[in-house]
């Protein structure tokens, strides 16, 4: 009796059983168990993610992924529809700011009595300065968006951001600020010295402000 007992069980032993084998085929599917679970060292503040091994993030869902529908939209209706702490609010809110119009404020400044040279090299400098500070705080809310302490989530939210990235890129190039300083250098405090690029910071001459 107690041979066919062995002689059943015997038919369920792993033939192929050795500790080598076992290594090979438990480690690749540790690691891609791992890649799914949020494993990497996060903090956070008041119940919010802070960060993923020290990069700052937004997204509080570890698994969230995102929709483009909330950062494609405007006039206020994506964030009405999202929370904070959720992906694309914070990039949603910002890219429904008002953009400031610099020909209303070109013709603001001519209807105020500034000469209209001036007022269209003031209305540029502002609206330079304006985008570089809107487009540089897109950019870190972008940055914000990936780090998740499940690899595979930031990996994915990687590609997505490389694909937001684009979307976000504006129009403004550097040629714009060579505009503003061929055009403008000879105001004072309005735009940098013509030969600014050059480390030359001396006006060539005095500004029409001065003059009169």
């Amino acid at each position: 009796m107690n041979k066919k007992i062995q002689s059943f069980f015997s038919k369920f032993k792993f033939k192929w059983w050795s500790w080598e084998l076992d290594v090979v085929k438990l480690v690749p599917a540790i690691l891609i168990m791992l890649a799914f679970l949020p494993v990497l060292p996060h903090e956070k503040k008041e119940g919010k993610l802070h960060s993923v091994i020290g990069f700052e993030a937004s997204v509080d869902n570890f698994y969230e992924i995102g929709s483009m529908k909330v950062l494609g939209s405007v006039n206020g209706k994506g964030t009405k529809n999202s929370l904070k702490g959720e992906a694309f609010h914070e990039l949603a809110k910002h890219s429904e700011k008002h953009i400031p119009n610099p020909i209303k404020h070109k013709d603001y400044l001519i209807n105020e009595g500034v000469p209209a040279d001036l007022a269209q090299c003031i209305s540029l400098r502002d609206f330079i300065l304006y985008n570089y500070f809107w487009d540089n705080e897109m950019r870190i809310l972008i940055n914000q968006y990936p780090p998740s302490p499940v690899p595979v989530i930031w990996l994915a939210r990687i590609t997505i951001k490389y694909l937001v990235d684009l979307l976000a890129t504006t129009s403004n190039r550097f040629e714009n600020f060579n505009k503003l300083i061929k055009k403008c250098s000879k105001f004072e405090n309005i735009s940098p010295p013509s030969g600014y690029l050059e480390d030359d910071f001396s006006y060539e001459r005095k500004s029409i402000v001065s003059d009169q």
